[in-house]
């Protein structure tokens, strides 16, 4: 759906003359959600990938990117270094170790490897952002010439939200709540509120679903007793 037709949706059910004064409030409030929604659902994901030349062993991520989900070096997955692991670093003369990346830990906006790569190669990042088109095609072939640019089109288009189409529904519950708070209708708000605090935590766990095991039961239904053994 576009803003227009969100504003509308917003709007429906208030009173004629007062749907042009609560026009800007809901534009407002619409966009205002979007934020939420993408920062509480993670529900935004792309793929980045850099060229890192030997001896190089850091890059800048996006400025939209909220959390790393994995990383790769030449295909091969690389592991999440903890903070508190007991690896060196440096060598003895206090230059990044060399070798083929193994692991990877972030500071900051800045991702490192580790080893140093001692010949060029693609680092692919999977992430998930704050800013995106609703879809993930769009998104694979990322890369640090082409972000800026990419960013800086979708940035300016304001035909409609970006998050997933089947989502933007959710928004004008939020916005709804949030103009029936500055007309002091705390029920109104409560209601439009809890509805939209339910449909966001759901979407959320559709995705956290998507990169945690899930485990499931199977029933030996022929069985006079019923048995189950528990799977992931």
């Amino acid at each position: 759906m576009t803003w227009d037709e969100l504003r509308d949706r917003t709007l429906f059910g208030f009173p004629a003359e007062k749907r042009s004064f609560l026009s800007k409030s809901a534009d407002m409030y619409l966009r205002d959600a979007q934020e939420d929604f993408v920062l509480h659902t993670k529900c935004l994901e792309f793929s980045f990938v850099a060229s890192l030349n030997a001896n190089s062993y850091n890059i800048e991520l996006p400025d939209t990117f909220l959390q790393i989900q994995r990383v790769s070096w030449e295909g091969v997955l690389l592991h999440s270094i903890p903070v508190w692991s007991d690896i060196q670093l440096k060598d003895s003369t206090e230059t990044w170790a060399k070798g083929r990346p193994e692991g990877y830990f972030i500071q900051g906006s800045t991702i490192y490897v580790y080893p140093a790569p001692t010949k060029a190669g693609e680092l692919t990042i999977w992430c998930q952002g704050v800013f995106g088109t609703g879809g993930d095609q769009s998104w694979e072939d990322l890369n640090t010439s082409n972000w800026e640019a990419y960013v800086a089109e979708y940035s300016s288009s304001v035909d409609e939200p970006y998050i997933p189409f089947e989502y933007h529904k959710y928004l004008v519950d939020y916005a709804r709540s949030q103009i029936s708070l500055d007309s002091n209708e705390e029920k109104r708000y409560d209601n439009y509120w809890n509805k939209y605090l339910i449909n966001r935590e759901q979407v959320r766990k559709i995705y956290l679903r998507r990169k945690v095991p899930v485990k499931g039961r199977v029933y030996d239904a022929l069985d006079s007793q019923t048995t189950h053994r528990e799977i992931v």
